[in-house]
């Protein structure tokens, strides 16, 4: 008759094994190991921990966040900017291009051009004349300048 096994589930976790490797071709032990079932799922789930690690760093720290749907590059913003200023510099151009060709074909047909040629859209129409603003120190700006030093000292 079999012996009834009275140990618990706990108690079978924690019993020891032994795990050896041997040799196809001589059956000679290579390596033994004394392992519990415990002790084989702690090193199981740091095995997968350690993989998912590696893996997350190496996306993470590396370019190959980029193959990832959702990121983008990371100069792709300075890229984005450049290509707006080029976009809008050639705008500038084809309209001074268009005004050159439309004031060019009204001297041909012997009418004068429009106030708005190529040198008005160079030049900007500001209704500010910032060669007017003087710079220098105002009497109130002194007052106020004293002012701000005594209420500094209080």
């Amino acid at each position: 008759m079999k012996k009834k096994d009275n140990s618990t589930w706990l108690q079978r976790f924690y019993h020891k094994y032994r795990f050896v490797i041997y040799s196809n071709d001589t059956f000679e032990e290579k390596k033994h190991f004394r392992l519990s079932r415990f002790q084989f799922v702690l090193m199981f789930v740091f095995g997968v921990l350690l993989i998912v690690g590696a893996t997350v760093s190496a996306i993470v720290y590396t370019p190959l966040k980029e193959y990832i749907p959702g990121y983008t590059d990371v100069t792709l913003d300075r890229r984005v900017y450049d290509m707006e200023r080029r976009t809008d510099s050639l705008e500038k151009i084809i309209v001074q291009q268009d005004l050159y060709i439309q004031n060019f074909k009204l001297v041909i047909a012997g009418y004068d051009f429009a106030d708005d040629s190529i040198n008005s859209l160079l030049m900007n129409h500001d209704s500010t004349n910032y060669l007017d603003i003087y710079l220098g120190e105002s009497p109130a700006d002194s007052i106020f300048r004293i002012h701000q030093q005594f209420e500094g000292v209080n």
